[in-house]
C-alpha cells in the first residue's frame, strides 16, 4: 500500500516532462575525496532512512498518485563515481551542465548523486564535487538542503536541561531487505561492498 502524493508535490510531478524537467540540482566542492563506502553508508543512514520517499516511486493507482516502495531499491543505483578527463573547472562545468537535460527513470526513485573528480594524479585531483539531482516532487525542493549534512561528521549535540528527547530519529524507517541491494542474500557490511 502506498502513500498518496500531496497535491503540491503532485503538481511538480505532473509538470516534469522531458522538455520541462522539474529537477533541483546541487553542487558542492571538497578538498579531499571521501571514502566511497563511507559516503554510500552516510547517504543511506542520514538521508534515505530519514526521507522514505527517496526509496519510493510514483505510481498511479485507481485514479490517484501514490508513493510506493521500490522493491528493487539499492543506493548503488543512485550514486555514481565519475572521473573526468582532467581537473580543470571548465571540464567540471561542462559535465554538470550535461546533467541538466537528463530525465529521471520513473521506475526508480527520483534522485541521483554523482561524486565527480579529475584523475587523482592531476594537481587538484583529490578535490571532488558531489552533484545531486532530485525531483521537485519528492518534497518541493527540501532535498538539496539535506545533502550537505551527509558530508559532515555526525556529532551529538547536547540537549538543554529539561528539554524532551528528540524521538523523531530514534527508530528510522528502513527499506525492506538488506542494504545496499534489497534482493541480496548477504547482509550489508562495509567489507563486502565494492565501489562502482
Amino acid at each position: 500500500m502506498g502513500t498518496r502524493i500531496a497535491a503540491s508535490d503532485l503538481t511538480w510531478l505532473m509538470m516534469d516532462r522531458p522538455n520541462n524537467l522539474m529537477h533541483v540540482h546541487g553542487l558542492l566542492t571538497f578538498d579531499e575525496l571521501p571514502e566511497w563506502d563511507k559516503l554510500q553508508e552516510a547517504i543511506f543512514e542520514r538521508i534515505v532512512t530519514k526521507y522514505r520517499v527517496l526509496s519510493q516511486v510514483p505510481v498511479k493507482r485507481r485514479g490517484h498518485w501514490e508513493w510506493v516502495d521500490d522493491v528493487d531499491f539499492s543506493v548503488d543505483r543512485h550514486i555514481q563515481r565519475v572521473i573526468l578527463a582532467d581537473s580543470h573547472p571548465d571540464t567540471l562545468r561542462a559535465h554538470v551542465s550535461s546533467m541538466f537535460s537528463v530525465p529521471f527513470d520513473r521506475s526508480r526513485p527520483l534522485w541521483d548523486m554523482q561524486l565527480i573528480s579529475g584523475p587523482v594524479q592531476d594537481e587538484g585531483g583529490e578535490r571532488c564535487s558531489p552533484a545531486s539531482t532530485t525531483g521537485w516532487a519528492t518534497g518541493s525542493g527540501w532535498s538539496n538542503c539535506s545533502w550537505a549534512p551527509v558530508t559532515r561528521p555526525q556529532t551529538r549535540s547536547r540537549r538543554p536541561s529539561g528539554a524532551p528527547p528528540n524521538r523523531a530519529h530514534t527508530a528510522p524507517w528502513r527499506p525492506s531487505g538488506t542494504w545496499p541491494n534489497t534482493r541480496s542474500r548477504t547482509p550489508w557490511t562495509p567489507s563486502n561492498t565494492r565501489a562502482r
